[in-house]
């Protein structure tokens, strides 16, 4: 994985081993967060306290439908292809 795309992981986990998966190998979770140009709406779901939102909570982005074109728009396609290079090496060095 290279040091650019590090810095997009927000979590990394080796699972336990389970003989249905892998004779030998245990699975990996990840995830990766990146930003986004994206024009989304963000909704606090939080339960309101004292007229202040919980910060603890994570809140929720909505989709509005009507922005699918400046979706479109405004993925990078050379960031795509370099964020699946890396994902294709890390998959080389968990296979090995």
């Amino acid at each position: 994985m290279s040091s650019e795309l590090l810095t997009y992981v927000k979590s990394f986990d080796i699972n336990d081993f389970d003989p249905l998966l892998s004779d030998i190998h245990k699975a990996v979770s990840f995830s990766i967060s990146c930003p986004s140009k994206a024009n989304i709406q963000v909704c606090n779901t939080s339960s309101q306290v004292s007229g202040e939102y919980d910060t603890n909570v994570i809140d929720k982005p909505i989709w509005i439908r009507d922005n699918r074109e400046i979706f479109i728009n405004s993925l990078e396609p050379e960031a795509i292809e370099n964020v699946l290079r890396s994902l294709d090496q890390l998959s080389e060095l968990v296979n090995t």
